[in-house]
C-alpha cells in the first residue's frame, strides 16, 4: 500500500506527469528561453513541487548551489494565480543557473524552467516573473493541447 501510494504522488506532483501536453517555448526579451508545460492540476501544487525540488535537488546534483526559493507566492489576487519557484546551480562552479518551478489558476497548473547564465540572472528572473504571471489567463503563452 505504502509503495502504491508513493507511486501516485509523484505522477501528482512530477512536472513530467500524467497529464503533461506539449511543452510551450517562449523567447523572453533577453533571449533566454522560457518552456511552459501544463501539468495536472492538484491541490497540493505548488508547495508539492517546492519541496519535491528542495529535497531531491541536493541528492540529483550533490554539489548543487540554491540561489533562490519561494514556497509560495501570489502572482494575482483575483482570479489568483500562485507559484513556487527554486532556482539552483547543478555545481558551484557551473556559471549556469536553472529556474523551475510551477504557477496555478482556477484549477489548471502549469510548470516552467529556464537556463541562464548566471551574469544575467536577475534581468532573467524578473521576465521570467512578469511571463508566468500572465501565463494562466494568456491562451497564446499556454502549450497546444496534444
Amino acid at each position: 500500500m505504502k509503495t502504491l501510494f508513493f507511486v501516485i504522488i509523484i505522477i501528482i506532483v512530477s512536472p513530467s506527469g500524467a497529464a503533461g501536453m506539449n511543452v510551450k517555448t517562449v523567447p523572453l526579451e533577453n533571449g533566454v528561453a522560457l518552456h511552459i508545460k501544463e501539468i495536472a492540476f492538484s491541490r497540493i501544487l505548488p508547495h508539492a513541487y517546492y519541496d519535491q525540488a528542495i529535497s531531491s535537488i541536493p541528492g540529483v546534483y550533490p554539489d548543487s548551489q540554491i540561489i533562490a526559493k519561494r514556497r509560495l507566492g501570489y502572482l494575482t489576487k483575483n482570479p489568483a494565480a500562485v507559484y513556487s519557484m527554486v532556482c539552483y546551480k547543478k555545481s558551484k562552479d557551473q556559471t549556469e543557473v536553472t529556474v523551475s518551478g510551477v504557477v496555478t489558476s482556477k484549477n489548471k497548473a502549469w510548470s516552467f524552467d529556464a537556463e541562464v547564465d548566471e551574469s544575467a540572472f536577475a534581468d532573467t528572473l524578473m521576465l521570467v516573473m512578469e511571463m508566468i504571471a500572465d501565463v494562466p489567463f494568456n491562451k497564446a503563452l499556454q502549450p497546444a493541447a496534444e
